[in-house]
């Protein structure tokens, strides 16, 4: 009786062992569904039975059903807090992993960063910054994209900024340009234009100046307009006036200049040009017009901000002299 009770445990677990061995196949055929709903069960029923690499192609096959492309975000979450639940992140520091807690934190982050900060730096928490990648993160047409660690840094960031913990951003900025080995895209500026947001609200408005002029490229009316802004704090109001004119005369973004119109309206009445800031006034009838077809109304903008621009130009050269 034993020996039969004996044989039929030997049978058992050799019979899981191979529907787990199984698993561990199909994943690695890339057949996630199936693979998921082998894992998961046993998961589910019977988790001594799972082996770190058993949690390990689970934890892969959640990321790849339910994150890597994923579109509802609390179904994310939810795969999310499996995976962090399954396994730890790895140190990918010396060389290039693949770790899914990394991949899953990040994905997630980026869709709450600007929407819900808080959340985003919960989230976050789950990450060690020194054990993330410094290299090239690679997507599937074979376009390189930032590290890990960039990554990381500029979520950071911007949740940091948008939860309004702006000493705090400034912190994780200037560790980030420390951290981070090799720079892609437009990491820098981005990182050097929320430690100058930062400043700005905190109102060091010289220290905001200083990091902006350091990513001033001439081509970004906004970062102008965030330089005209502090100058207007600090009171010099012909340093805000040249800016805020460089800003205006950058492209035509007519709409998204609301606020830096309003700016320039005020920098006017400040200097005592009180025509200039009634022609502002104008432009701002005609944006909240809506009284012309939108053909109309396009054209009296166009005509209006390209008479407004002969005027900038000559009070630019001016303040330039």
């Amino acid at each position: 009786m034993d020996a039969i009770k004996i044989l039929n445990g030997v049978f058992f677990i050799t019979e899981i062992n191979f529907e787990l061995e199984e698993a561990i196949e199909l994943a690695s055929s890339f057949e996630f569904q199936k693979a998921e709903e082998i894992l998961r069960r046993y998961n589910n029923e019977s988790p001594e039975l799972l082996e770190d690499r058993h949690k390990e192609a689970l934890a892969i096959c959640i990321y790849t059903n339910h994150i890597e492309d994923g579109e509802d975000l609390e179904v994310m979450e939810q795969a999310g807090a499996e995976i962090v639940g399954l396994i730890k992140q790895k140190d990918c520091s010396l060389n290039e992993k693949e770790c899914y807690v990394s991949k899953t934190v990040l994905a997630i982050t980026d869709i709450l960063k600007t929407n819900d900060p808080d959340k985003s730096l919960f989230w976050l928490r789950f990450l060690k910054p020194e054990w993330l990648s410094d290299e090239d993160s690679v997507a599937r047409n074979g376009s390189l994209y930032e590290s890990k660690k960039e990554k990381y840094y500029l979520n950071l960031t911007k949740s940091q900024l948008q939860a309004k913990k702006y000493k705090q951003c400034i912190e994780s900025c200037n560790e980030g340009l420390i951290n981070i080995k090799i720079f892609r895209n437009k990491t820098v500026f981005h990182l050097k234009y929320r430690i100058a947001k930062s400043n700005r609200i905190l109102e060091n408005y010289g220290e905001a100046i200083k990091y902006l002029l350091e990513i001033r490229n001439g081509k970004d009316w906004f970062v102008d307009h965030e330089i005209a802004t502090n100058y207007y704090n600090l009171g010099d109001y012909d340093d805000a006036l040249k800016y805020a004119l460089i800003a205006a005369l950058t492209g035509k973004n007519i709409f998204s200049k609301k606020f830096l119109y309003l700016l320039m309206s005020e920098i006017f009445s400040f200097k005592d040009m009180y025509e200039e800031s009634d022609d502002i006034d104008d432009l701002f009838i005609l944006i909240d017009s809506h009284f012309d077809t939108p053909e109309e109304k396009n054209k009296k903008l166009d005509e209006k901000e390209s008479e407004l621009r002969k005027r900038w130009i000559e009070i630019l050269e001016d303040l330039q002299v």
